[in-house]
């Protein structure tokens, strides 16, 4: 079994937090509201790519989702490097700061389409818990920020859709998803290529860190 593979069954827990995020998108993009949901997108940064879980585009905005599939008490703020993960058994582990993970996959992502006239007000850096996560104490100041559980999302984009105005025009967000698709259909090459520089990143970092 190869690095990839190893990486793949690993990431059958993740997969399975996004399909849930997805499934609670397609049910509010059915509700009268439009919207296209794009999954592993595979953003270019040089030689490099910035995975994006998911991306949900619509006339309020681009919202850049992080999806963590995780069971226990989290605990965090916008401005630690790590957050705790305290598990249910009682042990704890370190997660990376997932505000700031995400906000390295937004800002990538500004940048790859900068010229097509997304307003930076459009962004919104999403991290979204399974419903086993107990989220304590987690922080943010940051306006266009939020952390949630999936129980929360369909509540969440409801007032989005009420108080937010439109920033993007709906023949925009057809356009994007276009511009966007073929980032989701990456070579098993340049999905190895991303798993071994996140491995070499985070042993680099703390080899114990999630």
């Amino acid at each position: 079994m190869g690095l990839f593979d190893l990486f793949s069954s690993e990431k059958k827990k993740g997969s399975q937090g996004e399909k849930e995020i997805g499934r609670e998108l397609g049910i509010h993009s059915l509700l009268g509201k439009h919207g296209k949901i794009l999954r592993n997108v595979y953003v270019p940064i040089g030689k490099r790519t910035s995975e994006i879980d998911l991306l949900f585009l619509c006339q309020k905005g681009i919202f850049v989702i992080e999806s963590k599939n995780v069971a226990g008490i989290v605990y965090g703020s916008e401005w630690q490097k790590d957050w705790t993960v305290l598990l249910f058994g009682g042990s704890k582990h370190l997660l990376y700061n997932p505000i700031k993970q995400n906000l390295t996959h937004l800002e990538n992502l500004n940048k790859w389409l900068s010229g097509r006239n997304v307003p930076k007000e459009a962004f919104y850096n999403l991290v979204i818990f399974s419903d086993k996560a107990k989220l304590y104490n987690v922080t943010w100041m940051n306006s266009d920020t939020n952390v949630l559980n999936v129980n929360q999302l369909s509540a969440f984009l409801k007032e989005i859709w009420k108080e937010k105005p439109d920033v993007i025009t709906r023949e925009q967000v057809n356009e994007l998803a276009e511009v966007l698709r073929p980032l989701t259909k990456v070579s098993r090459k340049t999905k190895e290529e991303h798993v071994q520089w996140v491995n070499q990143v985070k042993a680099a970092e703390d080899p114990e860190r999630e």
